[in-house]
């Protein structure tokens, strides 16, 4: 049997310089990353708190598992997230992050993981079209996005290969027909996203985009008083709401943990435990009082800039 005219074996014997150029190639194939959020059994040891993790299911790049030299090239281009089970490496530069849960970054506080940061590099993000209805506050957690692709469904991730639409910059994103009932929110949303964007490389104001889509929401819901879509346009698309603050609870704590708490407090680290609860306690009953007024004014600005009282009152 001949062999196949694609079959090269004399690729070792190319000179070191071609070969890298080659693999470096191959690092460039877009792929979809994608990732989903993951929550670890809760522990039952006191003074512990559960910590939000994240998934992935897509294969690390063929290229970094072909040989050591592939790999020393591909390293290069591609970056591993700190993602639970499966390595998983992206380049930022060509592969789309396809978030795969809608509440991803709207219900889960993930200001203290890697993902948070390495999220910023994102230039590329896959979403479904039912994420886009009022989700468009996730657009904040990418301030480097520049290419934004609708997908239908991703089909066998063998390959992690590109397998649904071709890809489209925001200008072509507005040809894209949505299915299901949120077809007419879909084609308004493109003519807001391309409104705002010039070309394909042209940096997109998110913020801008987001206050634009909430206040057509809200001005369409004002003649419909259906409870679910009024909160659904004042909470998702509005600014972050102001969290509550926490008080400290010294109660549980340990002698070395309470010293160490009155220390960088300036406070005396002198008597038995209960002292240092109780000297702790007052600092802390002061810290929170003033909490709670900072976080009721933070929230009355909250509200007024969502609109709740032009809504509420209409």
């Amino acid at each position: 049997m001949a062999r196949p005219d694609a079959l090269f074996t004399r690729f070792s014997s190319l000179p070191i310089e071609l070969r890298y150029r080659v693999w470096a190639f191959a690092a460039t194939h877009s792929r979809f990353v994608s990732i989903f959020d993951y929550q670890p059994k809760p522990t039952r040891r006191r003074g512990l708190t559960k910590q939000r993790l994240y998934k992935s299911n897509t294969l690390a790049p063929a290229i970094l598992h072909v040989s050591t030299e592939s790999r020393t090239e591909g390293l290069r281009y591609y970056e591993k997230l700190a993602c639970r089970g499966l390595a998983t490496y992206i380049n930022w530069d060509h592969d789309f992050l396809t978030i795969l849960d809608p509440n991803f970054w709207w219900r889960f506080d993930w200001s203290g993981s890697d993902l948070a940061t390495k999220a910023t590099q994102c230039r590329q993000l896959a979403i479904y079209p039912g994420y886009t209805n009022y989700r468009l506050q996730t657009s904040g957690n990418f301030p480097a996005l520049e290419c934004l692709l609708i997908v239908s469904k991703i089909l066998s991730d063998e390959t992690s290969d590109l397998q649904t639409l071709e890809l489209v910059s925001p200008i072509q994103a507005q040809e894209i027909v949505a299915t299901g009932d949120n077809e007419a929110i879909m084609r308004e949303w493109f003519r807001n996203f391309h409104a705002h964007s010039t070309s394909h490389k042209v940096r997109i104001d998110y913020a801008e985009l987001c206050n634009s889509r909430h206040r057509t929401m809200i001005a369409k819901e004002k003649s419909d008083r259906s409870a679910r879509k009024l909160i659904e346009a004042r909470t998702s698309l509005s600014p972050k709401r102001p969290s509550m603050p926490v008080k400290a609870n010294y109660t549980w704590a340990r002698l070395p943990v309470l010293r160490q708490e009155a220390e960088a407090l300036h406070l005396s680290t002198d008597g038995r435990r209960k002292d240092l609860i109780h000297r702790l306690d007052g600092i802390e009953e002061l810290r929170f009082t003033q909490a709670m007024t900072d976080w009721k004014r933070d929230l009355k600005q909250w509200r007024d800039s969502a609109g709740f009282s032009s809504t509420v009152g209409a």
